[in-house]
């Protein structure tokens, strides 16, 4: 009976820490797919070369993000997941729904192709590494000061 409000105490507490722990990590996995474009825009070759996603703006609609362009018999083609809301918008233009076996290649007009953006490795690698080093860091400095108040 003595021990009933310690107990309700460290049941609390814990309850309260797993809440806290439990939208952290939803915020990491968030953030785990994010990706970061840069600012300034590319040319298609340079495009096609880096073998990466990139983002083309459209003017008066939405943009793409593509896996990767690609060339094929001189014709220029975005790769997109299926599911996929550019897959969804460019449906008409969908050349090959099974493209190295899980993609769909979508032939892209000139007018689709005015703004490249690369992707941008390093912030985008930044943004996944450097939430998850921090939440690290609080996870030792609130297990120390939960080591202390137990004792």
């Amino acid at each position: 009976m003595r021990f009933q409000p310690i107990k309700r105490f460290v049941m609390k507490s814990i309850k309260r820490n797993l809440n806290w722990a439990a939208k952290i990590l939803s915020l990491l996995i968030l953030l785990q797919s994010c990706t970061v474009y840069h600012n300034y825009t590319s040319s298609i070759d340079e495009a096609i070369a880096t073998n990466n996603k990139i983002k083309t703006d459209v003017p008066n609609e939405d943009s793409y993000k593509f896996i990767k362009l690609v060339r094929l018999e001189n014709e220029i083609y975005g790769v997109a997941k299926k599911k996929s809301q550019v897959s969804k918008k460019l449906n008409a233009q969908i050349v090959d729904s099974q493209y190295e076996g899980k993609y769909n290649l979508i032939k892209l007009k000139e007018a689709d192709l005015q703004n490249i953006h690369l992707k941008n490795k390093g912030a985008s690698t930044a943004l996944t590494i450097i939430p998850i080093v921090i939440v690290g860091l609080i996870a030792i400095i609130g297990g120390e000061a939960w080591d202390n108040a137990v004792d």
